[in-house]
């Protein structure tokens, strides 16, 4: 008899412990992920909308499309190479050997570049800094500009349409 009782009390202990866990999963799956948008800008061209999506429970990032865009028309490129890291971890690499804005797929100094990608086992969080670095040959001068800023200054509303962060290095 006894040990019916303590098969009863073990199995009813399993059971809440199961509804614990399945409803602490579900309150998990429903958090919101956070957007960050922003637009890195130099003298020469700009890195313009420019907005990731980090779902922090399945520890990823979603990064969209952007657009590079020359700043004045007088301005010959032989080279544009950017990273974008998040938490240590790139999110964005892009190297275009040639001057990008002369190549059949640009418009009007401005190029858009559909790089849509899930990436897996990034930790993103709000305390962790965004690492941007530029190297391109602008009128046969070299330059390397980097620049960092904090995710808790690019966030975006979900709900929110414009592009109001704009990085100056």
């Amino acid at each position: 008899m006894v040990g019916k009782h303590r098969a009863a009390a073990l199995l009813g202990l399993i059971l809440i412990t199961t509804i614990v866990i399945l409803l602490y999963y579900q309150f998990q799956l429903r958090e919101d992920p956070k957007v960050y948008s922003f637009t890195v800008e130099t003298a020469d061209l700009r890195i313009k909308d420019i907005e990731f999506v980090v779902y922090s429970n399945a520890n990823s990032v979603y990064i969209t499309s952007h657009d590079l865009e020359r700043i004045g028309d007088d301005k010959q490129f032989s080279g544009v190479t950017y990273g974008i890291s998040v938490g240590g971890t790139m999110i964005l690499s892009l190297s275009q050997a040639d001057d990008p804005f002369i190549l059949p797929d640009s418009f009007q100094g401005k190029v858009n570049y559909n790089t849509r990608n899930l990436i897996q086992d990034v930790k993103a969080r709000e305390h962790d800094t965004v690492n941007i670095e530029l190297l391109y040959t602008v009128n046969g001068v070299a330059k390397n500009v980097t620049g960092t800023v904090n995710l808790s200054k690019i966030a975006k509303s979900i709900s929110s349409s414009d592009n109001k962060n704009v990085i100056q290095l």
